[in-house]
């Protein structure tokens, strides 16, 4: 995953299975769906194993953008994980962005995936 971010994203595992991405590069719906959705055709891709048939993974991915201000933190990532388990609710291998999303947010804003 770490290949399809920029130089100044970071990528986090959270714990098992989970990760983040934090971005202030990234703010616009489109360019985060784009990059959620090239995350979740990597994940997608066959992992071939050794004397036995290839293996896929499946990845469901949450989106969520907000202005800077106060708990932005706790509220990034409450955000991102309703919209996760939205995206596994609706069918698995897919992201969705929060639903209080705008498409576009002014500079200074900073967005989670």
């Amino acid at each position: 995953m770490s290949a399809l971010l920029h130089k100044d994203e970071t990528l986090v595992r959270m714990g098992g299975d989970e990760f983040l991405v934090l971005s202030t590069r990234r703010t616009e719906a489109d360019s985060l769906s784009v990059l959620a959705e090239r995350i979740v055709h990597k994940i997608n891709l066959p992992i071939p194993i050794d004397g036995a048939e290839d293996r896929t993974v499946g990845a469901s991915v949450g989106i969520a953008v907000l202005p800077n201000g106060p708990d932005l933190e706790y509220e990034l990532l409450r955000s991102a994980d309703e919209a996760m388990y939205q995206a596994k609710k609706t069918g698995r291998n897919r992201s969705c962005l929060h639903s209080s999303l705008t498409v576009s947010l002014p500079q200074g804003a900073e967005a989670r995936v």
